[in-house]
């Protein structure tokens, strides 16, 4: 079918549907015209039927009136009158006529003498005798309708020759209306209007009610005294509401047009079905070449995501975990194959911490990449390379024929790693250390060859680096003690296990203890005492090297703070307390300090913080902001092992501190070198210099005394003061001195060497 035809016949059928919808509105809106107006006929005809009945009460009162008050005097009617209104609140006033004579019960200023008489006179004739007639409305100067009940005594003998007796009652109409229920009609929402029966056009002016009853209207008649009355009706709004009828109205037309959009959309389904379908062909052609496109990115995504798990992301070698499944596949080769072993490798970048700190993470990611090329390049077919940590590599090489081969490898890997090389405009070069596992017949697990790599990789750490070590089976058993110490110290830190000692730190010119230095001890529940050079290397390496600096420190703290309560009077002592490069490189190191300090009471002057010259020069930058932070909370700082590291005089100027303590190793043989000796004096005069203090470590003997003194060194410590003592042998130490004077006779030495030795 054609548009234009659909549209033609759309247009009928929405025709039908308004003119039978506008049939059904009309027939609904007479029987709502009928149901209201019979509704309103039958409150106005109770309204009319209470009127009637009150205006003949009111005639019935004139008539008794005027027989009540036939021989009484004007004066009696007043109190009459009152009586009168407490039963007929409409009534406001009586006129009793008698011939010439007549009196009133008025309000003068509402009904004047003159306007009565003007009323009765207006009103026509006089009636006949024995008759009630209703006269008026009449509208009072003060604006008020009111109405005459006039009752015309009969006359003598029955004649109407004479002169009249009449007794008037004035009503106010108002509220006659009112008492006989005109609410109800206002209340149901109808207007309504007195007319006078064929006396009052319908159009005239109405007697009382609306001035103007506009629209269809039903009229009721009233048989009043003497009169008849016409009580009209009418709906506020109309008989049938308008937002009722306009609904109805946009009903029809929505109904029209509901009629004329479905006989179109019918007419045209079978072409809207054709161009449907179409459209869905043509969705169904996209959604299938988007479909191809999904799965050819998704498998894109699939393959990235199986290299993910496979390779590391930054060099593209294998990750350890697919490391461990060439390595696995390799081993179980190695089983069917003679004389045909598996080696591995593991090697990290020696200083790469220290390196990625100063240059920064990017060009350390670049460092990482080029090892990444050189074992790319170093690659056979069946062998394989892995990154397994931050700078941590494995490489895996199959059909081993003798250890000597793959260390002559290890050696050409460790020449092409230390090459120079650019990276930005830089030069730099790196440097391995390397472990080695070779498993012969393939009997190792994939992960048990790999550990055995990683512990000769720390065996050649231990050694300095820079070197390649293969793995023996007593590296095995060193690893398990480690592992059994390292669990043990976890536990020991738990038990209360640790012990602080302190070292004096002596004046060498009065033997005055100036201060001491907080170290720790570790006594083993079955080992007893174990020495500090066993476990701390192994605490730094675990990282417990954390928990122990911050118990020192607190344990340390906790005895300044009761011997200070103690000796109040003594002079006060400095205490130095270590912190590890690990305890160093903590964000939440000062805030730790800070906190001690708080909760101990302590005067941060009287504590001295030791800082190794490597640790501070792994990143310069960061040292020196945590040395000013630090030295905001008025505690000392310390240069700890001056000369083992970069022992640069200028960082002596860089960083914010107040002492140096010159390294063991200068001291031990002080006077066999002349270079030490040269080393020592530059540092005392420099320091005095920048008025630092310089505290001498290690002094044991009289002579490395003797000359620490000729060079100006005022403060050291070392076994032949005092070796580390509890605290409470070094509280006795604090009160009666070590004991020894300035200059000490020979004959007193050997009693000193041997409280040296208890």
């Amino acid at each position: 079918m054609t548009n234009g035809r659909a549209v033609s016949r759309a247009l009928l059928a929405g025709a039908i549907a308004l003119t039978v919808g506008a049939a059904f509105l009309r027939m609904t809106c007479a029987r709502h015209r009928e149901a209201q107006q019979n509704r309103a006929r039958a409150i106005g005809a109770d309204f009319a039927h209470r009127l009637e009945t009150e205006f003949q009460r009111l005639a019935a009162v004139s008539e008794t009136l005027a027989l009540f008050a036939a021989g009484e005097e004007c004066e009696s009617l007043q109190p009459f009158l009152r009586r009168l209104s407490g039963h007929f609140p409409s009534i406001q006033g009586v006129r009793l006529e008698r011939g010439v004579k007549s009196c009133e019960v008025l309000d003068p200023r509402r009904f004047p003498a003159r306007e009565m008489s003007q009323w009765l006179h207006d009103s026509g004739g006089a009636p006949r005798g024995g008759s009630t007639t209703l006269r008026g409305p009449f509208v009072t100067p003060g604006g008020s309708k009111v109405a005459l009940v006039e009752h015309v005594l009969p006359r003598q003998g029955g004649s109407d020759e004479g002169p009249v007796e009449a007794d008037t009652v004035v009503v106010d109409l108002l509220q006659v209306v009112a008492s006989c229920g005109v609410d109800q009609l206002g209340n149901a929402g109808y207007l309504f209007a007195f007319l006078r029966s064929g006396g009052s056009s319908p159009g005239g002016p109405p007697i009382l009610g609306a001035a103007d009853l506009s629209g269809e209207r039903i009229t009721l008649n009233l048989d009043l005294p003497g009169q008849s009355w016409t009580l009209a009706i009418a709906r506020r709004g109309g008989w049938y509401p308008a937002g009722t009828l306009a609904a109805g109205v946009a009903l029809v037309l929505a109904l029209s047009a509901v009629a004329s959009f479905s006989t179109y959309g019918l007419l045209l389904q079978p072409e809207l079905l054709r161009r449907e379908v179409q459209r869905r062909k043509e969705r169904l052609t996209r959604a299938r070449e988007e479909l191809h496109r999904e799965a050819a990115e998704r498998a894109q995504v699939q393959k990235r995501l199986e290299r993910e798990l496979t390779h590391d992301q930054l060099t593209g070698l294998y990750n350890r975990r697919s490391f461990l499944d060439h390595l696995t596949r390799a081993l179980s080769d190695a089983g069917s194959r003679q004389g045909c072993g598996v080696a591995v490798l593991t090697f990290d970048l020696d200083d790469f911490a220290k390196f990625n700190n100063t240059l920064g993470h990017a060009f350390g990611d670049r460092c990482i990449q080029r090892v990444a090329d050189l074992l790319g390049a170093t690659l056979r077919e069946e062998h394989a390379a892995a990154r397994i940590g931050p700078d941590e590599f494995a490489f895996l090489i199959v059909d081993c024929k003798s250890a000597e081969i793959v260390s002559r490898f290890a050696g050409r890997l460790q020449e092409d790693l230390s090459s120079p090389f650019q990276i930005e405009g830089e030069e730099a070069a790196i440097s391995a250390s390397i472990g080695i596992a070779i498993s012969p017949s393939g009997e190792e697990g994939a992960d048990e060859l790999l550990r055995d790599a990683g512990i000769a990789l720390e065996s050649a750490r231990s050694r300095g680096g820079r070197c390649h070590v293969l793995f023996e089976r007593t590296m095995h058993s060193a690893a398990m003690s480690e592992l059994r110490l390292e669990r043990d110290l976890r536990a020991g830190i738990r038990n209360g296990e640790l012990l602080s000692v302190y070292q004096p730190i002596v004046d060498l010119f009065t033997g005055e203890i100036k201060g001491f230095e907080a170290l720790i001890r570790w006594k083993h529940p079955e080992r007893g005492i174990i020495s500090p050079g066993e476990f701390l290397p192994m605490a730094e390496k675990t990282g417990l090297i954390i928990a122990l600096d911050r118990w020192c420190m607190n344990n340390a703290l906790g005895w300044l703070k009761a011997v200070r309560g103690r000796m109040s009077r003594r002079r006060p002592v400095l205490l130095n307390i270590n912190l590890s490069g690990e305890d160093f490189s903590q964000e939440d190191l000062v805030d730790f300090v800070a906190r001690q300090l708080h909760e101990t009471g302590v005067d941060p002057a009287s504590i001295s913080l030791e800082v190794t010259e490597s640790v501070m020069m792994e990143n310069p930058e960061r040292a020196s902001r945590i040395l000013s932070e630090l030295k905001k909370l008025r505690v000392n700082l310390s240069l700890d092992d001056f000369g083992t590291g970069y022992s640069s005089l200028s960082y002596l100027q860089k960083f914010p501190l107040d002492s140096v303590k010159i390294d063991r190793s200068f001291i031990w043989n002080i006077s066999a070198s002349q270079k030490n000796l040269e080393i020592v004096r530059t540092v005392v005069s420099l320091t005095e210099t920048l008025g630092m203090e310089v505290v001498a470590e290690g002094i044991e003997t009289e002579e490395q005394l003797q000359l620490l003194r000729s060079l100006g060194c005022r403060q050291g410590q070392g076994f032949l003061f005092s070796r580390p003592v509890e605290a409470q042998e070094a509280e006795r130490l604090l009160l009666e001195g070590i004991g020894r004077e300035t200059d000490v006779p020979p004959s007193n030495r050997s009693r000193l060497a041997a409280r040296r030795g208890a």
